[in-house]
């Protein structure tokens, strides 16, 4: 402390210097620049006064406290970002869904699980697969994996009322009616429209009913004894049932694209090793971040926008499906911003002749754009 101060007398007596403020000028105005919001200014006057004080207490203190803004700053930005990337994940996930290629929509959701095991949304969406396949075809091991992903979904929310309505109506088409009471009694009627209420109650009536007749329930006893059948043991019509596929049967115009550009974009900015290993060294080591290391990082997003935003544009192309109504890329919120996936998004217009089987080919290719885009980011982490 002596030699700093030393230093400081010395170099404010130093032939030409004029009238240059002194370190505690300079670190007042840094900390009054902090105080009002100006980040950046702060940092211009922080670095120039580091140059001239290398060392000095007094800005090393202003300098850990910026360090440990922004890293409470980017470490908000990765929650933030993480909860918009699950929502795009839910929204992909639905898409690939309503696809008839259900072998890749279950590769997609068991991707995003990798992402987010704890998803309810996700769990139902598998299950509303599973369970299609099931009422189509009856095989026990759809069954169990219907059940499996409905009662995860159903423990992840409480709340949820769709996953409790399909497992009501699995198990009694099955013929394990006491379970299915449970949840038929479960279901909340404040939900439901007077006329399906009316229908739940009968069900439930018949299951109550056939209850003490069939004793101890085997779940999978009830799946093989319905696939020796050939046929349910309550047959519940379109009640409980996941709707068929909508993919053909509705506008795709605007279905997809947008999602691609921002779940890549989304994953990039999030899994960048740079970005990751930024945030993680100053977590753990409570270290000022360096000027250098957030102009790399910037670099880094801006390029992993950049990329994927051209690679949609690109495969629209190749099917000669009209053009691009826009493609923008902004930085809202600084150097550590990772809301550039969310200001980059891309509004495809078709051509007016384009056939569904065009507009149907383009939208597959933009899901798989996901799929390859999220399968390479996890080959690069491991």
């Amino acid at each position: 402390m002596a030699f700093e101060g030393i230093r400081t007398v010395f170099d404010a007596f130093r032939p030409g210097r004029g009238a240059r403020p002194g370190v505690y000028e300079l670190a007042r105005k840094a900390k009054k620049l902090l105080e009002d919001g100006e980040n950046d200014a702060a940092v211009a006057v922080l670095r120039k006064a580091l140059e001239r004080f290398p060392g000095h207490s007094s800005l090393e203190d202003i300098n850990h406290f910026l360090g440990q803004k922004r890293l409470r700053d980017s470490l908000s930005e990765l929650q933030h970002v993480a909860e918009e990337a699950r929502k795009v994940y839910v929204r992909t996930a639905r898409a690939y869904a309503d696809t008839d290629n259900t072998q890749k929509a279950i590769d997609f959701v068991t991707v995003a699980f990798r992402r987010f095991p704890e998803c309810p949304e996700l769990h139902l969406i598998l299950g509303e697969i599973y369970l299609r396949r099931y009422l189509e075809d009856r095989l026990p091991e759809d069954g169990r994996r219907t059940l499996e992903s409905l009662e995860r979904a159903c423990r992840l929310d409480p709340h949820s009322l769709l996953p409790r309505k399909y497992l009501a109506g699995f198990y009694a088409r099955i013929g394990c009616f006491s379970r299915a009471s449970e949840y038929l009694a479960a279901l909340d009627a404040k939900n439901l429209d007077e006329e399906e209420q009316r229908y739940i109650d009968e069900l439930r009536n018949y299951c109550l009913k056939h209850t003490d007749q069939t004793g101890d329930e085997d779940v999978e006893g009830c799946l093989a004894a319905v696939w020796d059948r050939g046929e349910f043991a309550v047959n519940c019509r379109d009640w409980a049932s996941p709707h068929p596929p909508t993919f053909g049967r509705c506008d795709l115009k605007s279905v997809t694209v947008p999602f691609v550009v921002m779940e890549m974009a989304a994953k990039k900015c999030v899994k960048l090793p740079r970005v990751a290993a930024l945030v993680a060294q100053n977590q753990i080591r409570s270290k000022t971040t360096k000027a250098d290391d957030l102009e790399l990082a910037t670099a880094d997003l801006e390029h992993a926008v950049r990329e994927v935003a051209s690679k949609s544009v690109e495969a629209c192309h190749r099917m000669g499906l009209g053009h691009v109504k826009r493609s923008e890329l902004k930085t809202t919120m600084g150097p550590l911003s990772l809301h550039m996936f969310a200001d980059t998004w891309l509004g495809l217009l078709f051509k007016p002749d384009s056939s569904t089987t065009q507009v149907r080919t383009v939208t597959q290719q933009c899901l798989d754009l996901v799929a390859e885009g999220v399968g390479e980011i996890y080959e690069s982490d491991s």
